[in-house]
């Protein structure tokens, strides 16, 4: 649209020249000496334009023959600059078709004059890495450390020896890695998944437990996977205070699990477990009954049932009241049962052990059923369960049982 408008102006423009030249086209006299010229003023003009068009051909002529040496020197140069950094792009190809071996030896003849040699050196590494190569891997890494002139460089080069190391499973020197990193690339989110992958592996649940924040702040991993994690730290944190005998400890170590995770159930069960090893079972019992009170949980459920109170009537009486609000499922049977036998209500106790094994015949609900009609003087009944839950859980041994039988403590 523009160039129609500026060929219309031209048109334009000539046409009122040619206009206005037609009336009068002007007279030019050039004298020198005994020669003169004579000519119209048109002529004369298009004459000029015509040496000015000539000029400006011959001009560029020239200096296009003049440069053409140079020019020629920086082409070559520039297809070299681009040959060179293709190589990192086939390097590439070969490592991610898994060809080891084809990308360390193009790297190693040519990486060093690709436009970027720290990430050459940084491929060769991991190429050897994955070859085995150890001396090969090393040698690339300490040429890249010599190549970081900067942070961000620095930072590169230490995350790919943790990440290296981690692979190995050499934990201790991917953390020394991680802390010989800069400034804040520390804080990196992705110098926060390694760190955390090597504590996990060496078991340092203190470190990690004050590694969850920034995980949680940078959003290091999805909140599923940091859930379950949060989950692992305390649980081993509250054992190993278990373990300890540090109730303050156990009790602070509760209290600083996640709102959002304190009910968990493996938070509540691992809790209630160390409460009742330092011998407050009674705590413990109340503890697993709040969240019991509020959902269901199987393992739980079955938990309670080992522990014994000071108010075993009110245990019971708890227990009863899962049956009221979930209906007469075969955990929650079986505890009620193994409560009552407690009590030496033989005959209720029976009754839901019974009732227990006919919903779902576990190798755990026979034996407990077997130690209650032992105790009740019924040897030949005692015998025919404990051979039923002994082949049961045979059959689950040998792949045949389709759940997993509860462990659960006598």
């Amino acid at each position: 649209m523009k160039r129609t408008a500026i060929v219309l102006l031209v048109l334009l423009a000539s046409v009122l020249v040619t206009l206005a030249l037609y009336e009068d086209n002007g007279y030019v006299l050039l004298s020198w000496g005994v020669w003169s010229i004579e000519s119209s003023l048109v002529l004369v003009i298009l004459l000029l334009l015509l040496a000015l068009v000539i000029t400006v051909a011959v001009w560029r002529l020239v200096t296009g023959v003049w440069r053409w040496p140079v020019q020629l020197v920086e082409k070559y140069r520039r297809s070299r600059a681009g040959r060179d950094r293709d190589v990192l792009a086939e390097a590439f190809l070969h490592c991610s078709r898994g060809e080891w071996s084809r990308s360390g030896k193009l790297l190693a003849a040519r990486g060093e004059k690709s436009g970027h040699p720290l990430a050459a050196l940084l491929l060769a590494a991991c190429s050897a890495d994955r070859e085995g190569q150890v001396e090969r891997r090393e040698r690339a890494l300490a040429q890249a450390d010599a190549c970081a002139t900067d942070d961000d460089a620095r930072t590169a080069v230490g995350l790919t020896r943790a990440r290296l190391e981690l692979g190995a499973r050499r934990h201790e020197q991917a953390l020394a890695a991680l802390n010989g990193l800069p400034g804040k690339a520390a804080n990196n989110t992705l110098a926060l998944d390694l760190r955390r992958e090597a504590c996990v592996a060496l078991g340092r649940w203190q470190e990690l437990r004050e590694l969850l924040p920034l995980l949680r702040r940078r959003r290091a991993q999805r909140p599923e996977a940091l859930a379950e994690l949060t989950v692992t730290v305390y649980t081993r944190l509250m054992r190993e205070a278990m373990q300890q005998a540090e109730a303050p400890r156990l009790l602070a170590l509760y209290q600083e699990v996640p709102r959002a995770l304190r009910s968990h159930p493996e938070i509540v069960g691992c809790y209630a477990q160390c409460l009742a090893a330092s011998g407050n079972e009674g705590e413990a019992a109340a503890v697993l009954q709040r969240t019991l009170r509020r959902d269901w949980h199987e393992a739980l459920a079955l938990q309670f049932g080992t522990l014994s109170t000071d108010d075993p009537g009110g245990q019971l009486s708890a227990a009863q009241g899962w049956l009221r609000r979930h209906g007469e499922l075969p955990s929650a049977l079986f505890v009620v049962g193994r409560l009552c036998a407690r009590q030496r209500l033989w005959g209720k106790a029976r009754h839901y052990l019974e009732a227990a094994v006919r919903a779902e015949p576990r190798a755990a609900f026979y034996e407990e059923l077997g130690r209650l009609l032992r105790d009740m003087g019924e040897h030949t009944a005692a015998n025919e369960a404990f051979a039923a839950g002994l082949a049961r859980a045979l059959r689950h041994d040998q792949g045949i049982g389709q759940r997993p039988e509860p462990l659960i403590d006598s």
